[in-house]
């Protein structure tokens, strides 16, 4: 069980020791003039006056911080975000010239730091779109840790892209009338955690579920349909679908200018695999609900048999995908 308060005192001690122990520097310092807890560890300050400075801090005092905060808000904390919010608090310090004797300051300080830590920590739906993949349902799939949901014109999924390239006016590498197209499913996974770190675990999560439908996927199909299992699905992305790649040649003995190069192109293309009505019966009566009550964090955490039947389904669906027969055995001995 963790002692939270005490976690939060330990955070505070050891976000005291990086405010009490910078160095300021008007240029560059020959990193043999400074002691080794400050090398590769500057960043630019400007003070009021607009006159620039280095500032150096204890590297090892940062990674205690970062490492207490994990401690404390276990899967939660994005490193970057949490360093950032260290570092600004450095500056605030020096610029309002607080005293490092005061232990009133320090605690105060310390104090604010963790609040703001602990505002960015966001209940966040990550949305995963997935290739390789038709789920045609109307109702979503609650697969491992997530939620796997049909797209189409309407869906949750192209509403959040169209309000992103509303907000941000950025260019999509897909065109939006092709998003249903495309991608025939995605993956919804709850989080609660700074933005980029619930997106990390996003991905982990939405990759544990497509290992899970390839466990059950080799099943159903390869030994009830006497079918190919399918092998290629993933996150949008990973596996480079109708992307288009070419060669050229030409004869290296006449000039380029009299020539007509030769060329050779290729497309990566696939129909997705499927998961209809009767997939989804079959793999809710051979144990789906249960896999995923093993595959909750909380279970992985207290539980021997749930991490056995993550490594197992983990190596089984490495396995089905192996690039050949030597790799494949191998894995299916590991899992």
């Amino acid at each position: 069980m963790i002692d939270k308060s005490a976690l939060q005192k330990k955070v505070i001690e050891a976000f005291k020791g990086i405010v009490t122990t910078y160095r300021l520097e008007e240029a560059i310092v020959d990193p043999d003039s400074i002691g080794p807890q400050f090398r590769a560890s500057w960043e630019y300050f400007t003070n009021q006056d607009d006159k620039n400075f280095e500032l150096y801090y204890e590297i090892k005092s940062v990674s205690r911080v970062l490492d207490l905060l994990e401690r404390l808000y276990p899967g939660q904390v994005d490193k970057k975000l949490a360093k950032r919010f260290i570092m600004d608090a450095l500056r605030e310090w020096i610029t309002e010239e607080k005293d490092s004797a005061n232990k009133d300051q320090l605690e105060s300080v310390g104090m604010d730091f963790i609040k703001k830590i602990e505002s960015a920590i966001k209940p966040t739906l990550v949305f995963l779109p997935i290739e390789g993949l038709a789920f045609n349902s109307p109702e979503s799939l609650h697969v491992g840790n997530c939620e796997l949901h049909k797209n189409h014109a309407n869906s949750t999924f192209v509403q959040t892209l169209q309000q992103h390239k509303k907000r941000y006016s950025k260019a999509e590498t897909i065109p939006e009338n092709e998003w249903e197209e495309r991608i025939k499913s995605y993956f919804t996974c709850k989080n609660i955690a700074h933005p980029e770190r619930a997106m990390e675990q996003g991905i982990e999560e939405a990759n544990l579920a497509l290992n899970i439908l390839r466990l059950y996927m080799s099943s159903y199909y390869f030994h009830e349909n006497n079918r190919q299992v399918v092998k290629r699905m993933g996150l949008y992305g990973s596996l480079h679908l109708h992307e288009q790649s070419r060669i050229f040649y030409i004869s290296p003995d006449e000039p380029i200018g009299e020539q007509y190069p030769g060329t050779r192109e290729a497309r990566v293309l696939q129909n997705p695999f499927e998961i209809n009505h009767d997939f989804v019966k079959y793999m809710l009566a051979n144990g789906l609900d249960q896999i995923n009550q093993h595959v909750q964090p909380s279970q992985l955490e207290n539980n021997d048999i749930s991490r056995r039947l993550l490594r197992a389904v983990t190596w089984f669906a490495k396995a089905t995908s192996a690039k050949n027969i030597a790799d494949s055995y191998l894995m299916y001995a590991i899992g």
